[in-house]
């Protein structure tokens, strides 16, 4: 192979390589936001029954 093409190979992998991990980071905050509504809803829910309990009694 001719030095010119073993260059372009490395810069596309590293291209791909950046894609992939950007990606990767991007699912990453999306999980996180997902737990983080998941666990305001339930601690909304959760202080509404409290609240719910304290003025039937």
């Amino acid at each position: 192979m001719r030095p010119a093409t073993v260059i372009w190979a490395m810069e596309r992998a590293n291209r791909y390589r950046s894609l992939f991990l950007e990606a990767q980071i991007m699912n990453a905050d999306a999980i996180h936001a997902a737990l983080g509504l998941t666990f305001t809803a339930i601690w909304l829910l959760v202080g509404q029954i409290l609240v719910g309990n304290r003025q039937d009694g």
